[in-house]
């Protein structure tokens, strides 16, 4: 748990091997790279359990969509991510050191 949050417009720039999936977006009853992110996501207290499953209530938005077993050196997504409150107010620096945290946390999950 990392508290009391509120949720920030976040960029993220992943690179991934699409052996073993089938595709990035999300697809009922298929392992996918956005389903992975997104659950990754939960598990570090990044996204609240309500808006887990419902990508509109995060307002995720992709830079392309990939095909079974493609693989990606640099997939831009962005969405509303839960941060602990006041943390990116603060200053540069603890803004610096709230996303090198959840940067670790998420890659950790993943």
């Amino acid at each position: 748990d990392i508290g009391d949050t509120s949720k920030r417009k976040i960029c993220m720039l992943l690179g991934y091997l699409g052996d073993g999936y089938c595709g990035f977006q999300i697809n009922p009853g298929v392992k996918t790279l956005q389903a992975e992110v997104e659950l990754a996501l939960y598990q570090i207290g990044a996204m609240d359990c309500r808006n887990f499953g419902k990508p509109s209530k995060y307002s995720w938005s992709t830079s392309g969509r990939t095909d079974k077993g493609v693989h990606a050196a640099a997939q831009v997504v962005s969405l509303k991510a839960e941060f602990p409150k006041n943390d990116l107010e603060e200053d540069n620096t603890a803004a610096t050191s709230v996303m090198d945290d959840f940067r670790n946390r998420l890659n950790k999950a993943l």
